[in-house]
């Protein structure tokens, strides 16, 4: 993926420097050119209209739970719009991985916790993946596209393929089953170091998601049947919810 050139300023915000891209959009650090307030400013490939904006506003604006991260103005600027979310310090999981089940075990947890608050609010996170998890004190869901359960009322795009759902790939829905596909490919790098789909190209990708098996043999056992529900190619025979994986994850753990 290419690299931006770094903006001097984004709106209200000047830009401090590069944190990630992705298929959504681009995030920096910036802060605030008047209170100095230090924000994670996600910034929108595609532009939405200023009705898309507000509905996104009004619905990101109403999920309070201290593992989402906060989000604290919407804007645009000449043909780009631009979330500021609360800066968070810490590292992602991305670089934490991988890491044995009792230290992921709080982790899981709280990142289930916040998924259920993002489902709650009729969205989805839409890339929910190991760079989008900040683990500062404690684990928080950053970079989230935030899709409404009809993709077609998204001005947004789908992420990374190496967490997307089958029927993702497949041009269907994208629903909340689909981004606790994506946490479960999440877990599975994050206890075995490795993704439990790949290929050399985006299509040998793709095409491993619809029909390869997961390789469960690499992560510890007691998590293969979570995994395995997790993964399922149909969403039908995945975790119904995130609390009904959350109770998986427990019984299985301890």
């Amino acid at each position: 993926m290419e690299v931006p050139e770094l903006p001097e300023s984004i709106g209200p915000y000047l830009i401090d420097r590069l944190v990630a891209t992705s298929g959504t959009g681009t995030m920096w650090q910036a802060h605030h050119y008047i209170t100095g307030v230090q924000v994670a400013l996600l910034v929108h490939h595609a532009a939405p209209t200023d009705a898309q904006l507000a509905k996104f506003h009004m619905t990101v604006g109403a999920i309070r739970n201290q593992h989402v991260c906060k989000l604290m103005e919407v804007g645009t600027t000449g043909d780009r719009s631009f979330l500021a979310y609360e800066w968070l310090d810490g590292p992602t999981l991305a670089t934490e991985m991988p890491k044995p089940v009792a230290a992921l075990k709080p982790i899981v947890l709280e990142l289930l916790d916040g998924l259920g608050a993002i489902h709650a609010a009729k969205r989805v996170h839409g890339e929910a993946r190991p760079e989008n998890v900040m683990l500062a004190d404690r684990a928080v869901w950053i970079g989230f596209a935030l899709l409404p359960v009809n993709p077609q009322d998204s001005f947004l795009s789908i992420g990374s393929p190496s967490y997307a759902a089958p029927e993702v790939i497949q041009g269907e829905q994208f629903t909340a089953r689909a981004d606790l596909y994506a946490f479960g490919v999440t877990l599975f790098q994050a206890l075995a170091g490795e993704l439990p789909f790949t290929g050399n190209t985006f299509m040998e990708v793709c095409q491993a998601h619809i029909d390869k098996p997961p390789p469960l043999y690499l992560v510890p056992e007691a998590l293969r049947g979570v995994l395995a529900v997790a993964l399922a190619k149909l969403p039908q025979d995945r975790f119904v919810d995130a609390t009904a994986m959350r109770k998986a994850f427990v019984a299985a753990v301890g």
